[in-house]
């Protein structure tokens, strides 16, 4: 039951692709405004140069 009402409100979706996902690493855009990418855009987020916000 947990697991449902996490992903309900996980909040958030991925910047290129618009998915909602749970699992998302987070990038610094051009701008250096942080941006979420999920599992499936990273190699386009690092094809773009995006950086790793840690």
């Amino acid at each position: 039951m947990l697991d449902w009402l996490r992903k309900l409100f996980s909040g958030g979706t991925c910047t290129f692709c618009k998915r909602k996902t749970n699992e998302k690493r987070r990038y610094l855009n051009d701008k250096g405004k942080p941006i979420a990418v999920c599992t499936y855009c990273i190699e386009y987020a690092e094809r773009r140069a995006y950086r790793r916000k840690r």
